[in-house]
């Protein structure tokens, strides 16, 4: 590129990683892989997918530990515990954990008395859901969670839940933030490779729930814990920047402490999908023990625990039935199990054995008891926060537009902010935001169309004053991503030139799609999703397609992959490859996460649409000193300038012969309106532009 252009937004570009060993248990649909058919309730929701969930990474990633590996590491652990529980004398461990709930929104307002149907919950709801938590887990009496039917084994956890009153900075916190992330509805693959990663509070110190909009009619999932560094069990666990738990803003939040701002589902308006996946992301299983079976033995098999009867199946009604294959009734009470919210009430012994020992040695959960961010931190009168930063690229354009949530952690109404950002930390460039943000409450904002060379950069974004004042907290003022743009690659053609693709589908097939897009984003053509393949050494031949490419535009060739792992994985390698009429490959790949995008050009654009194409710009416009022309890469460096007044009086003209000429020094200029006339030949493309 020799400069950088126009931003189109496509979609959030952030790093992505995945899990290994026992990482996430949800609710979402089944993997095409799996042998288990997704399980829903009477009313199509599916109340958690923890085992088909787990089925489908463990497909993925081979090396993830096994059922039978957990269980193993785990069993000794709450065998010893046992003895030292009869041997000890000691006072009564209780484990506080700390929460900090993340509301993902899509810029709506937070819902009120008045208006509560978005996905941007309100305080009080997110709060009333520690309390549930808290009847749960300590079996507080005259609560829904005090264990008081069925087979009446309802035990005290002894874990406690509090909000956490310090943000990763020390700085003093409600223990809920809403994040407008630009995007309505999530899936869990967008919310383990995006949000997850980019919104995480330190998990050694925060247990992180996050409230969504699901893209399918799902309640939640979480992780269990992971492992790592643990006698008897191998070192790979679940990744640090996934783990939290994941709940559907409909779901999170319990009823009977409405303040008429509440967003619930009937059914399942409680509370208790957060108490279920919270046991999950403590150790325990799915009450039935996932398998369809009864061993007899739930001690060895099932859930691995002695005290819930064995069970061949989930429920979903608040029934007690007699399973033909088992002795004795379901524990449909239990948290572990499908039924909704109002039946839900029992921790047994047995469970509690399992949280309490996972507690006390696994990693990211161990150190949970013993964080301090349940202590009020500082405030400052004037304090602005700088959030996440995610971008969107069009591939015919090496430019991007950045947005980056700001936050006002201050006690003064938050109004203006003077914010300064840079590409490799040179010719910064200053942004004025003004708003109205009260104390605890953010706003998203887009920064100007910002141009790129080809490659990776670095691009960082600080907060210099707020309210024309010093900012008195520092620490949250700055914050960087890098940023990858994609080379163009130039072909020769005549004109209608062709291009080839050859596709091998992994083993997924239809997680696969492709778009081929003009220069204006319209879709000439696109293929997938395909059809799975039988196994990962079974796959389905290639597939071959010839595009007949107008000459002289930009195209841009899109992969995707629904899950977010390419198409050279577990599943089988797969690959593609784009090759010109020549039979000369020019693009091909296999290792991607969601996307890969290739732009290429085909002929010479520049007698065909240089004056009007909106390629060709100026930055920054408005501007003090330097006013800067992009220019594509495909078009090539034009042959000179001039700079004209209102009155088409020559102010500045000036020939081009290399890539710094692009960049003109107008500081001596008057402050007005002025015209740029750039020549390519005998083609010219006239711009104004202000001098302030």
């Amino acid at each position: 590129m020799i400069k950088i252009h126009s931003i189109r937004i496509l979609r959030l570009c952030v790093v992505i990683c995945f899990m290994t060993a026992f990482s996430v248990f949800g609710q979402q649909l089944v993997h095409k892989s799996s042998s288990r058919i997704q399980k829903k309730s009477n009313q199509g929701i599916i109340r958690c997918a923890t085992t088909e969930n787990e089925a489908k990474l463990q497909a993925k990633n081979p090396n993830r530990l096994t059922k039978s590996q957990f269980e193993n590491w785990l069993a000794p652990i709450i065998e010893t515990q046992k003895q030292n529980n009869v041997a000890s004398k000691t006072a009564i461990t209780i484990y506080t954990i700390p929460v900090v709930i993340h509301i993902i929104h899509n810029g709506d307002a937070i819902n009120t008395s008045n208006s509560h149907t978005s996905e941007n919950i309100s305080d009080a709801q997110a709060a009333s859901q520690i309390t549930v938590l808290n009847q749960d887990y300590r079996k507080i009496a005259g609560t829904p969670g005090f264990g008081n039917t069925g087979y009446k084994l309802g035990v005290d956890c002894l874990i406690n839940f509090v909000l956490a009153k310090q943000d990763p900075y020390g700085v003093l916190t409600t223990g809920i933030e809403h994040i407008n992330l630009g995007k309505e509805d999530w899936s869990e693959e967008e919310i383990d490779a995006l949000v997850k990663p980019e919104t995480q509070w330190d998990p050694k110190k925060y247990l992180n729930i996050w409230t969504v909009k699901f893209s399918v009619n799902l309640l939640g999932y979480a992780q269990f814990p992971s492992n790592s560094n643990l006698g008897g069990l191998n070192t790979s666990g679940g990744d640090a920047n996934t783990d939290g738990v994941v709940i559907s803003y409909n779901a999170m939040g319990t009823s009977a402490v409405n303040d008429g701002s509440f967003e619930l589902n009937g059914n399942y308006g409680m509370g208790r999908t957060a108490t279920h996946e919270i046991g999950h992301f403590l150790g325990l299983r799915h009450i039935w023990g996932d398998d369809d079976v009864c061993s007899g033995n739930n001690n060895t098999t099932g859930d691995y625990v002695t005290d819930t009867p064995d069970s061949d199946t989930e429920n979903y009604v608040c029934a007690v039935p007699t399973p033909a294959n088992c002795i004795g009734n379901d524990m449909i009470e239990n948290y572990m199990d499908y039924t909704n919210d109002a039946c839900l009430n029992t921790f047994t012994l047995g469970q509690k054995a399992r949280m309490v020992a996972v507690m006390t040695n696994s990693i990211r959960r161990k150190e949970l008891a013993t964080s301090t961010v349940a202590t009020p931190g500082f405030v400052r009168t004037l304090d602005a926060a700088l959030g996440t930063i995610f971008y969107k690229f069009s591939g015919c354009n090496s430019s991007f537009t950045p947005s980056i949530n700001i936050e006002n952690k201050g006690t003064t109404t938050l109004q203006t902010a003077n914010i300064t950002y840079s590409i490799n930390n040179s010719n910064p460039q200053t942004f004025i935001w003004n708003g109205n943000l009260a104390q605890n409450t953010s706003s998203l904002i887009s920064l100007p169309e910002i141009p790129l060379s080809s490659g990776t950069n670095s691009f960082s974004v600080t907060i210099n004053t707020i309210n024309n004042s010093t900012d008195l907290n520092n620490l949250n003022n700055t914050t960087s991503k890098n940023i990858t743009i994609p080379s163009i690659t130039q072909l020769i053609g005549d004109t209608t030139p062709k291009v080839t693709l050859t596709l091998q589908c992994d083993r997924d097939g239809t997680e696969t799609t492709w778009t081929i897009k003009n220069s204006a984003g319209i879709t000439l053509y696109n293929g997938g999703p395909y059809e799975d393949a039988a196994s990962s050494t079974e796959l389905k031949p290639a597939i071959t397609q010839v595009f007949d490419l107008p000459n002289g535009d930009c195209y841009t060739f899109t992969i995707n992959d629904s899950y977010g792992d390419g198409i050279n994985t577990n599943g089988g390698l797969g690959s593609y490859s784009l090759k010109d009429e020549n039979d000369i490959q020019f693009a091909s790949g296999s290792t991607f996460l969601f996307s890969e995008t290739k732009p290429f050009t085909y002929g010479n654009l520049s007698t065909i649409t240089f004056d009007n194409s909106n390629e060709i710009y100026l930055y920054p416009n408005p501007t003090k000193d330097f006013l800067n022309i992009s220019i594509p890469s495909y078009i090539g460096i034009p042959n000179r300038y001039c700079i004209t007044n209102g009155l088409g009086q020559k102010i500045i003209s000036k020939q081009i012969f290399k890539e710094s000429d692009l960049s003109i020094n107008i500081s001596s200029l008057s402050q007005g309106i002025y015209y740029i006339a750039i020549e390519k030949g005998d083609d010219k493309k006239t711009i104004q532009f202000i001098k302030e």
